[in-house]
């Protein structure tokens, strides 16, 4: 993945302004319940958009079942099954459901990798902002059972990836649930000149 480059606020006027987002929800509680409860969330008829990586998109129950079952395999059945990422679009940057869709594809493609993964795009609901996606991302690894742990390093890594992809600051937001508040990384993350990122 890339290395972060990354400049700070001016002051508390420009932390509030108007950038894309990236929020990472680092943990998820309530084991299997959860798990069903996020997928079916997913699939519902906000869902204007899809992408599945080894895993039934058709069905929320069929879905929160191979995830349970990846993590029970691996003996990670009582750890964080999943982080989700929120990556929130101004109007300017996503015009529809495609764009943000394919812009988060291509963000995710270094992660989703040995991973099951649901990408979801939803409307947004206020009026800065016109789209937005979830990527659920199971984190247990199916191929060896490690797993991915949201810590800073990755999570700035990811909002560095989302500055490449759409060639805009991002603002990255972290939550450790998903209600908490959250809280806003002190910095913002800029495109790099010397990246390319392929898109998918």
């Amino acid at each position: 993945m890339e290395t972060p480059e990354i400049i700070t606020f001016d002051g508390l006027e420009d932390k509030d302004r108007d950038l894309d987002e990236l929020i990472v929800i680092t943990n998820a509680d309530g084991g299997n319940k959860y798990r069903y409860t996020a997928m079916r969330y997913c699939l519902d008829d906000r869902c204007k958009a899809k992408k599945a990586y080894s895993i039934d998109a058709s069905n929320c129950r069929i879905a929160a079942m191979q995830l349970r079952k990846n993590a029970a395999f691996w003996g990670n059945k009582e750890k964080n099954p999943f982080v989700q990422y929120v990556v929130s679009y101004l109007n300017e940057t996503a015009a529809s459901v495609a764009e943000a869709m394919r812009f988060t594809l291509a963000i995710f493609e270094p992660i989703i990798e040995g991973h099951m993964a649901l990408t979801v795009g939803h409307n947004e609901d206020h009026q800065t902002a016109g789209f937005h996606t979830h990527t659920f991302v199971d984190t247990t690894d199916y191929t060896d059972g490690t797993m991915l742990y949201s810590d800073n390093k990755t999570n700035c890594e990811i909002a560095q990836r989302v500055a490449n992809v759409i060639r805009k600051p991002v603002k990255l937001i972290i939550k450790y649930h998903s209600k908490d508040e959250g809280w806003t990384f002190p910095k913002i993350f800029i495109p790099q000149d010397d990246v390319e990122v392929e898109e998918t």
